[in-house]
């Protein structure tokens, strides 16, 4: 793997990590207002940074090397993920308004994280070690 992939491959996922951890916390510290604006705030700014790092780690990624099975199907465990991060952040830009915050839509962000979450481990157990 080259190195671009890789830095960028375990970049995209502290991101999303720390998108993920950034609303926790932000329950956890206070429930103020400007508080809770300042970490949803931080959390679009990760969300889409994740999104972005993991797609340039998806372009970064792409080989015509033949492959074996496992990591082949590594391959298209990460492309379902690839796909699911940008709808996940298509989804995020939708709840930054807090008029116009729809439950449906939250539950479908938070389920998309989960998914997201297994889909990448399961990358990760496939094709890449850790660092």
């Amino acid at each position: 793997m080259r190195p671009v992939a890789y830095a960028t491959g375990w970049a995209a996922a502290a991101a999303l990590g720390a998108a993920i951890l950034v609303p926790v916390s932000g329950r956890v510290v206070g429930r103020r207002r400007p508080l809770r604006l300042a970490f949803v705030r931080w959390h679009a700014w990760l969300g889409g940074g994740a999104a972005l790092v993991g797609t340039g780690h998806s372009i970064a990624s792409i080989t015509s090397a033949r492959l074996a099975p496992g990591p082949e199907a590594g391959l298209w465990v990460a492309s379902a993920a690839a796909a699911l991060l940008v709808i996940e952040a298509l989804v995020g830009v939708t709840l930054r308004d807090p008029a116009l915050v729809d439950r449906q839509a939250r539950r479908y962000h938070v389920a998309i994280v989960y998914a997201l979450v297994l889909l990448v481990a399961v990358h990760v157990a496939l094709n890449g070690a850790a660092p």
